[in-house]
């Protein structure tokens, strides 16, 4: 199931996804009004993404985020934009759901280092980076709905990758080292909390600056108990 761009068709809302994605084709973007061509184009990537359209979703970011840096000199703000952001967490969540999708066929079977190694370090060290990168982003004309936004994938990508270190053979060399990069690459995306220092509490921090009452906090909090 890795690479497979069908790995959401369980979803009973993958049509109503790709009939958004299918609207919003490049003839009918490039006829809007400049301004509203970013929203479109993150529309159309999050539908790809949701309908498991998933290089084409990549092939949206990447062309919503040009089309951001083009406005950049008259619309400085647009990369802090609830847009902006999206666009640039974007090819995280596809890069993630390419994961989940690649370690469910394991069910509850071990996970080789060797296959960790290939298929899972350099792609969640990528997320990583990618969040990274978005919450560089941040700034006064981003609104708080995306910040927590982002925290509530943040939270869902570091849980996703201790799931998956969680399969590794226990006490081997290469296992620790693996903790170890986790560790240090999460901690970079809280560098600005104190205590975040390793994976378990970078989740923690991800979820705290959720606020309690908050739908995405309420997810979480319900996810912790499956």
């Amino acid at each position: 199931m890795g690479g497979n761009e069908n790995a959401r068709v369980e979803s009973p809302f993958v049509d109503w996804y790709q009939g958004v994605a299918d609207t919003l084709t490049d003839d009918f973007i490039g006829k809007l009004d400049e301004k509203l061509r970013p929203n479109a184009w993150m529309l159309r990537g999050m539908a790809e993404w949701r309908s498991g359209r998933y290089t084409k979703a990549d092939r949206s970011a990447e062309k919503g985020w040009a089309e951001i840096k083009r406005q950049e000199p008259k619309a400085p703000n647009l990369a802090n934009s609830r847009d902006g952001i999206v666009l640039k967490i974007l090819p995280g969540l596809v890069q993630d759901s390419k994961l989940r999708d690649r370690l469910r066929p394991l069910g509850t079977n071990r996970l080789a280092n060797a296959d960790y190694q290939t298929n899972f370090r350099q792609q969640f060290m990528a997320v990583v980076t990618q969040f990274s990168e978005a919450k560089g982003n941040f700034g006064a004309p981003t609104p708080n709905a995306v910040k927590y936004y982002w925290n509530y994938q943040a939270w869902r990508t570091l849980q996703n990758w201790r799931f998956t270190l969680g399969k590794l053979p226990a006490g081997e060399a290469t296992t620790r080292l693996a903790f170890d990069e986790a560790h240090t690459s999460s901690a970079s995306l809280f560098s600005n909390v104190a205590g975040a220092t390793n994976l378990s509490t970078s989740i923690n921090a991800a979820k705290d600056a959720i606020p309690a009452d908050h739908p995405y906090r309420r997810l979480i909090e319900y996810e912790e108990k499956q």
